[in-house]
């Protein structure tokens, strides 16, 4: 069974699109993808969903829990910078 939860950077001029990836959240497989400033995480494994993910996730009858990121100091900013830095490399 599906299960999904979603967290949503803190910062306006964080609209993030990257390639959806593969993860592990206490060995149960998920799925990450990129939404503009929000993230979609979807677990794709019969395991059931780890503490806290299981009480936050999408479900009918159950409060909508969106978690806050801080953008300026996530991966996502620190991989966008280097991808950037890259191609700028290589246009000079």
């Amino acid at each position: 069974m599906f299960s999904v939860h979603l967290a949503k950077f803190d910062h306006p001029l964080a609209k993030v699109i990257l390639d959806p990836h593969e993860e592990k959240y206490s060995n149960v497989n998920y799925l990450r993808f990129y939404l503009a400033d929000y993230i979609a995480y979807i677990k794709v494994d019969n395991k059931p969903a780890p503490m806290p993910y299981s009480q936050i996730a999408l479900a009918d009858n159950k409060p909508l829990y969106i978690i806050c990121r801080d953008f300026e100091r996530s991966k996502e900013l620190k991989l966008m910078v280097n991808m950037a830095n890259q191609q700028a490399k290589r246009l000079y």
